[in-house]
């Protein structure tokens, strides 16, 4: 892989929960393949959760910089609430930010069992920060429609037992609006059958996934791909 494909995830910062092993330990291992700095999140224990003397934390990152990338261990109980501001705060004391959608998505999933509920807001307001920016003053309404109370009362709203029955979703809400964004659910696929698709790959294919290029010319049938490989050629009728 070259410099330039190595800088597919530059100055991003990951959190990956259960990185120690399995699903988890190649998400952290490819991110920071591509660039990204990794907080590798693993307590360590046994399928059925008992404690072990096991560090696998340790190893993936022991592999990470090993390969010239950078990332740190924790081993902060995510099950908790003080578990998972304590691996948040390791991202962020060390590297300064997180981007957090697919994190609501998989804390939801884990802390389901325990009643929790996760949801994400993108806010929208007249705020002090906001009215710097030119983007603004182009927002139809008056200043009551653009107050922050209105993304306030939406996060009431989440936090209360009435919607105890919503998780893992995730609002925009501005002004008099919200609305319910849905990120997480399979609109279309990709599919190939000779390899799975690498990051690389997907720089080409996800414009056109996503209707913003030419459409892939469709490959022949691999009976007649050999047929024309072999000098056979195509009867002619």
């Amino acid at each position: 892989m070259n410099e330039a494909n190595q800088k597919l995830l530059e100055g991003r910062v990951a959190v990956v929960t259960g990185s120690g092993r399995g699903i988890g330990r190649a998400h952290a291992l490819r991110m920071a393949g591509y660039g990204a700095r990794v907080v590798v999140n693993d307590l360590g224990v046994a399928i059925d959760g008992k404690p072990t003397s096991e560090t696998p934390a340790d190893e993936v990152v022991g592999e990470i910089r090993a390969a010239g990338g950078e990332a740190v261990a924790d081993r902060s109980d995510i099950s908790t609430v003080a578990g998972g501001t304590a691996v948040v705060l390791r991202a962020i004391e060390t590297w300064g930010r997180l981007g957090i959608a697919a994190f609501t998505a998989a804390v939801a999933q884990e802390m389901e069992p325990y009643l929790v509920t996760v949801n994400a807001i993108m806010p929208g307001a007249r705020t002090r920060m906001a009215s710097v920016g030119w983007r603004m003053d182009r927002l139809e309404g008056d200043a009551e429609s653009r107050d922050p109370v209105h993304v306030a009362e939406l996060v009431c709203y989440l936090a209360s037992p009435s919607a105890g029955w919503i998780s893992g979703q995730l609002f925009h809400v501005s002004g008099h609006r919200i609305a319910h964004a849905i990120p997480w659910t399979d609109r279309a696929e990709l599919r190939r059958s000779d390899r799975g698709w690498n990051a690389l790959d997907l720089v080409r294919e996800f414009p056109r996934f996503f209707g913003a290029g030419p459409r892939p010319n469709e490959m022949p049938p691999k009976e007649w791909a050999e047929r024309r490989a072999g000098g056979g050629g195509l009867e002619r009728k």
